[in-house]
C-alpha cells in the first residue's frame, strides 16, 4: 500500500524529503491499496487491490462523488479456473462479466469377456459429455450459484453424469456397449450427452461401433466419443487383445477393448474422463 494526501507539510529538510518520497511512491503505485486513498481529486487513479487477481485500476469522477473504471479497462484483468469438484460459488466482489463452459462426464467402457476357438468380444466407445457455454453479466448472477461437477462413467459400463451450473447443463455420455464373446457381430458406441441452458450448447461425439471379425481372428473395440475439449480414443485392432482406454478429461468418453479368438482372460474396462466447469471472470 502506498497512499499520500499529495499535500506537502512545510517541514525540516529530511522530513520535508521523505514528505516528497512518499507523495512520489503514490503516483508510481497508483495509489494502490485495499483501501480508497483518504484524499480525493478529480480524474484521480487508485489501484483498488481488493479486487482479484491482481487489483482494479479505478478513475475518480469529474464531479469528485464516486469512482469509474477508466475507457479500456474492463476484461483488464481476467481469471480463468478449472473446476473439478462440486461447490457453491460465491461472485466476487468487482466482477463485470462471467464466462462459463460446463462439461458432462463421458461414458464408461465395460470389460470384453473371454473367448474361445472362433469368438471374439468387444466393448464400444463411450460417448463424450455435452458442453454448454454461456457469457453472463454480473448483474444477473446470483450471490451465490451451485455447481455440480459430473464423474465419468464406470466400467459397469455406466454413462458418464451431467455438469451443472445454476441452469446451464452439460449432459453425460452414454455408456458403450459390450459384445459377449461370440461370431461376427457389431454394435453401436454409446451416445454423446446433451447440452443445454447457454447461447452454445454443443453435444459430445458418440463412440464408435465394436466389431467381432472372425474371418481374420480379429476384434476392435469402439473409439471413446469427445467432448468439444478432448480428442476421441482411437480403436486399437488386434488378433489377441486390445486394451480399453479411459476417457480423457474433460468428458471424453472411454474407448472399448477387445478380445479376438482363443484368450483365457478378459479385457478390463475403463472409465469415462471426468466433467468439469470453466469459469473466466473478467473485472
Amino acid at each position: 500500500m502506498s497512499q499520500h494526501d499529495m499535500f506537502l507539510d512545510n517541514n525540516p529538510g529530511l522530513t520535508f524529503r521523505a514528505d516528497i518520497n512518499a507523495a512520489l511512491a503514490a503516483l508510481a503505485t497508483i495509489s494502490s491499496g485495499a483501501t480508497e486513498p483518504a484524499t480525493l481529486f478529480p480524474g484521480m487513479l487508485w489501484l483498488d487491490t481488493s479486487i482479484p487477481p491482481d487489483g482494479q485500476l479505478r478513475q475518480r469522477n469529474q464531479s469528485n462523488s464516486a469512482w469509474v473504471s477508466p475507457p479500456g479497462t474492463i476484461g483488464s484483468n481476467i481469471k480463468r479456473t478449472v473446476i473439478t469438484t462440486s461447490q457453491i460459488w460465491t461472485k466476487p466482489p468487482g466482477l463485470k462479466f462471467l464466462d462459463v463452459t460446463c462439461i458432462g462426464g463421458g461414458g464408461g467402457v465395460g470389460a470384453a469377456p473371454l473367448t474361445a476357438a472362433a469368438q471374439g468380444s468387444a466393448c464400444s466407445g463411450g460417448g463424450g459429455g455435452g458442453t454448454s457455454s454461456q457469457l453472463y453479466k454480473a448483474s444477473d448472477l446470483a450471490a451465490t450459484v451451485s455447481i455440480t461437477i459430473g464423474p465419468g462413467g464406470a466400467t459397469t459400463p455406466a454413462a458418464g453424469s451431467a455438469t451443472l451450473f445454476g441452469g446451464q447443463n452439460g449432459g453425460g455420455g452414454a455408456a458403450g456397449i459390450v459384445l459377449v464373446a461370440g461370431t461376427q457381430a457389431a454394435t453401436n458406441g454409446g451416445v454423446g450427452g446433451s447440452a443445454s441452458g447457454g447461447e452454445v450448447n454443443i453435444p459430445g461425439a458418440s463412440g464408435g461401433l465394436a466389431w467381432r471379425l472372425i474371418i481374420a481372428a480379429y476384434s476392435v473395440g469402439g473409439d471413446g466419443g469427445n467432448s468439444v475439449l478432448t480428442t476421441p480414443l482411437k480403436g486399437i485392432l488386434s488378433a489377441t487383445l486390445a486394451a480399453s482406454g479411459a476417457g480423457t478429461f474433460p468428458g471424453g468418453g472411454a474407448r472399448g477393448g477387445a478380445n479376438a479368438a482363443s484368450q483365457a482372460a478378459a479385457v478390463a474396462g475403463a472409465l469415462g474422463g471426468a466433467g468439469a466447469v470453466i469459469l473466466i471472470e473478467y473485472y
